[in-house]
């Protein structure tokens, strides 16, 4: 079960930095990748948190949706894992804040937080 595991996380890892936006531009020196993906600030010059539109790829909608929920189950049982070793202070800050501010649980342009998410092992 591991291995099929992690070749469906790394799978998933992998497809979300080809197809969406890398903002190497921030950190130029940085060897990585970092994939946009769920809320965002906007651009520099006009902030205004909102969900990324984040596919640098033309993909139908369908294979946009299919891609979020596979990036929404990786980011959920990465969360999972987190939860299961952070303190219960740390966590609940975290849920109060998210509560306070009305910021939606891992959701997309194309998913609604909420949502099921797959995972194709």
């Amino acid at each position: 079960f591991a291995d099929a595991f992690y070749a469906w996380l790394k799978a998933v890892v992998d497809e979300a930095c080809r197809e969406r936006r890398n903002p190497y531009h921030l950190q130029p020196t940085h060897a990585g990748h970092i994939s946009q993906v769920g809320l965002n600030n906007g651009p520099w010059h006009a902030r205004v948190i909102g969900l990324a539109k984040s596919y640098t790829k033309h993909l139908d909608t369908v294979t946009q949706i299919e891609h979020d929920r596979e990036v929404i189950g990786a980011v959920s049982i990465t969360w999972s894992i987190i939860r299961s070793v952070m303190p219960r202070e740390v966590l609940e800050h975290v849920d109060d804040c998210l509560e306070r501010y009305g910021l939606p649980r891992l959701a997309t342009r194309n998913v609604a937080p909420g949502i099921y998410f797959p995972v194709n092992l």
